[in-house]
């Protein structure tokens, strides 16, 4: 009997979550008016916060978000011990701004969620651990018939209210808003 095996699966995990997000886009306007230079991380353009407080702010639905985490890194990752949200940040995109590859060290997993997703504005895109040795090695064509097996990429839309939770070491991007009008998300670590 033949048997296809799933080894060395990465999670994700999406959930449409119903926060108020018209509210929570007037708290991030308010953070980057208390520091308008903001800081640099993976952002080219745009702005980012720095870490944001939550447990006793108006950003609490973090809190909700930080349930979400640790059932799943108790449920599927099998992690038993308590995990948190160790930071989380505000990212403000304009018309061309982009966030580059990389991946988020020292943590277990990453996420984000949209507050603000105008059409264009630019989708997630999580890239195969072996990526490299992906686009080196398989010169084949798979007549755009891509799946989790061949794909050495695959990208998420981004969509108001949207959650999505990954691994940490998923290397990811953010593709430059086209859009005339800002993207706004708030992203996380868990420890």
């Amino acid at each position: 009997m033949k048997e296809v095996i799933n080894l060395f699966s990465s999670p994700v995990l999406t959930t449409q979550l119903n926060f108020p997000v018209d509210k929570i886009e007037i708290l991030c306007q308010q953070e980057r008016l208390k520091n308008p230079k903001g800081v640099i991380k993976s952002n080219l353009g745009g702005w980012q916060s720095d870490n944001i407080i939550y447990p006793n702010s108006p950003f609490s639905f973090l809190l909700d978000i930080e349930t979400i985490c640790q059932e799943l890194a108790k449920d599927v990752l099998n992690i038993n011990q308590p995990v948190f949200l160790s930071n989380a940040w505000i990212n403000i995109n304009q018309k061309h701004n982009l966030n580059h590859l990389h991946t988020h060290a020292n943590c277990i997993l990453s996420g984000v969620y949209y507050i603000k997703t105008p059409d264009g504005c630019g989708n997630i895109q999580l890239f195969h651990p072996a990526v490299d040795l992906m686009d080196r090695d398989w010169k084949f064509d798979v007549e755009s018939n891509f799946n989790v097996y061949n794909s050495s990429k695959w990208w998420l839309p981004a969509k108001e209210g949207m959650l999505y939770i990954f691994p940490s070491w998923l290397k990811h991007l953010v593709d430059p808003n086209m859009s005339d009008e800002e993207r706004i998300s708030i992203s996380f670590n868990v420890q």
